[in-house]
């Protein structure tokens, strides 16, 4: 790529934002990161000002890549030069920053993007809950997800799970059956969202004993179907449990 450039400047054709808007998203495509900066170096050399879109793709390429303390330095750089700065950059450094462990910055960005006057989208909140549920933050990342819906946004299993499997880790089962009724009353498909818990569960070995006790402490309360038992029976069966021992938990 800087081959490229070399040739267009030998030629009297400087590169405008629009070439070197280009040759980032090329890179960043190619996930060539080192090479994409090297652009960016180039594009200031030429006092080439780069614009949303430029930043936009390099931030985005910079969290997806791993180099998300990177990407928030252009965010800055952004913020001082007054760009208009849209959702789609907030979300893409708010899922790197939760993945990357730091849930304070991801939730600084948050309270920034509600200062600049835009509204969060599920994009944003889910990854913050499930962040926050992650550090055991669960009463927090239950208040994101009373926002979402006074918002007038659609949380969906994604979203809820996280709070799920927080309550369950914590063995919280009151705030985890207030949490399935909330769900019910907000228009869920409880049944099918439990089986999708429990399926969760029991994909992970360190979570096959919480599974089975959410079960015990669930099927007395109403909410069991077929689908959760044959998930049930599934990890009953890789554990070596007795089919009498199934049908016993069943009871």
């Amino acid at each position: 790529m800087l081959e490229v450039l070399g040739r267009m400047r030998t030629n009297l054709c400087k590169p405008d934002v629009f070439a070197y808007t280009a040759m980032v998203r090329v890179l960043v495509s190619e996930g060539n990161l080192d090479g994409c900066l090297r652009v960016w170096e180039e594009m200031r050399r030429d006092n080439v000002d780069p614009d949303v879109i430029a930043y936009a793709t390099l931030v985005s390429g910079l969290c997806k890549g791993g180099r998300v303390e990177k990407g928030y330095e252009f965010f800055k750089e952004m913020k001082e030069k007054g760009c208009l700065i849209d959702r789609a950059i907030y979300r893409s450094l708010v899922e790197a920053f939760v993945a990357d462990g730091k849930i304070g910055l991801a939730c600084d960005l948050l309270k920034d993007l509600v200062d600049s006057g835009y509204r969060a989208d599920l994009g944003i909140y889910n990854p913050l809950i499930e962040g926050l549920c992650g550090v055991k933050q669960v009463d927090k990342a239950y208040k994101l997800f009373q926002v979402t819906f006074q918002e007038g946004l659609e949380p969906d299993f994604v979203t809820v799970n996280p709070i799920l499997v927080g309550y369950a880790e914590m063995r919280r089962m009151d705030d985890f059956c207030k949490l399935i009724t909330q769900m019910q009353r907000l228009g869920f498909s409880v049944i099918d969202d439990l089986s999708k818990f429990f399926a969760f569960l029991v994909g992970k070995e360190e979570r096959t004993r919480m599974a089975v006790q959410v079960f015990e402490d669930l099927k007395g309360r109403g909410y069991c179907s077929v689908s959760i038992c044959n998930i049930l029976m599934g990890l009953f069966t890789r554990m070596g449990r007795s089919k009498r021992c199934y049908c016993s938990s069943m009871k």
